[in-house]
């Protein structure tokens, strides 16, 4: 739901209404980015290092079913078919809105903005401030800016930091790729909808957030990085399963039946087999996180826990690119879909490698 609420001001077919929506898109999308680094870095003083592998799996699981709940209550109480008028639970929707102008869709904006005025709100009122953080605004810059420069002159002597920040730029770029083209491969090999495809999303989100939650002791216990280890290990694993996958055959060449014409949800074999190798995605992907921000949380320079998890997001997002990029150029030289997703592989083996040299 992020970075919806200024779509409540684009009306669909005036385009007037446009530029106002891409420019509160842009401011939400750069709060949300700063707000994240932000409570990252609060991380190493919420917990005593043999409990911030759970504190920060807790984190995600519990904004995975924020999210989870938001989404949900959409569905259940305000979008409404437009040729029943009910919900997806059969209720009629608590608003009367107009499905013409796409006022349900568009209330996603409003009610995102007041989820995080109420769930922010606690934060800002019990959590005390760094008496560190009350200087004048303009002191404050010029110190971020001394900070800045000292931190890039430390990477050379920080090796380990450099190359776990570009392993997470690469396995992040491969998870990317998965979640995001994943679907789009299910789609086109199986003719899911939009039935089938909210489905799989409630169901990962659900995984994701139980796994994160189950796995977050093991993060203290067994170390980040062997937890970051394990979770590219299972994308590798799952990647694979899915890429193994078509129509009428599972793991590379067991024939299987086709899909029928009229058959259940999730019905034919290849279909599970997808699903669940997708949930595998899911039970990782939230683990992954987690165990990434915990293993910078943990060897981060005391003190200096923002400046590097600002370089944490801006290594997710830098080549955020890359993956997409790399995707279409396979897929049209080859010309298969298949070929194209496989790129995942080696974006991931690759991270897996570099996260192995660390300490």
């Amino acid at each position: 739901m992020l970075g919806a609420a200024p779509l409540w001001f684009a009306v669909p077919g005036e385009r007037d209404s446009l530029p106002l929506a891409m420019v509160g898109v842009m401011l939400a999308v750069v709060g949300s980015e700063f707000a994240i680094v932000f409570h990252n870095a609060l991380l190493p003083s919420l917990a005593p290092p043999d409990r911030i592998g759970r504190l920060s799996a807790m984190g995600w699981a519990v904004g995975a079913l924020g999210g989870l709940l938001g989404l949900v209550g959409m569905l259940a109480f305000f979008l409404a078919n437009p040729q029943t008028g009910r919900t997806m639970v059969g209720l009629r929707p608590l608003l009367s809105l107009d499905p013409g102008a796409h006022e349900a869709a568009r209330l996603v904006g409003p009610l995102t903005a007041a989820w995080f005025l109420v769930f922010v709100a606690p934060m800002f009122i019990a959590m005390p401030d760094d008496p560190a953080s009350r200087g004048s605004i303009g002191a404050s810059v010029g110190d971020g800016l001394r900070a800045f420069r000292q931190t890039l002159g430390d990477f050379p002597r920080r090796r380990d930091l450099a190359t776990f920040l570009i392993a997470n730029m690469v396995y992040m770029d491969g998870l990317g790729v998965i979640v995001a083209f994943g679907g789009i491969y299910a789609t086109a090999l199986f003719g899911w909808g939009a039935l089938q495809l909210t489905a799989l999303g409630i169901a990962l989100v659900s995984v994701g957030g139980i796994a994160a939650m189950a796995l977050g002791r093991l993060t203290d216990r067994f170390g980040a990085k062997r937890m970051i280890m394990a979770c590219v290990i299972g994308l590798l694993v799952a990647t694979l399963g899915i890429l193994g996958t078509t129509r009428d055959s599972i793991l590379f060449g067991f024939s299987v039946p086709a899909p029928a014409a009229d058959g259940a949800l999730f019905g034919s074999i290849g279909e599970k087999t997808v699903f669940a190798f997708a949930l595998l995605v899911g039970a990782c992907g939230g683990p992954l996180f987690a165990a990434s921000r915990a293993h910078l949380a943990l060897v981060a320079p005391p003190g200096r826990a923002a400046q590097y998890f600002g370089y944490f997001a801006l290594s997710g997002r830098l080549t955020a690119f890359v993956g997409p990029t790399l995707v279409s150029l396979v897929t049209a030289a080859a010309g298969s879909q298949r070929l194209g997703i496989g790129v995942t592989v080696p974006l991931l083996a690759l991270g897996l490698a570099m996260v192995a040299t660390l300490e």
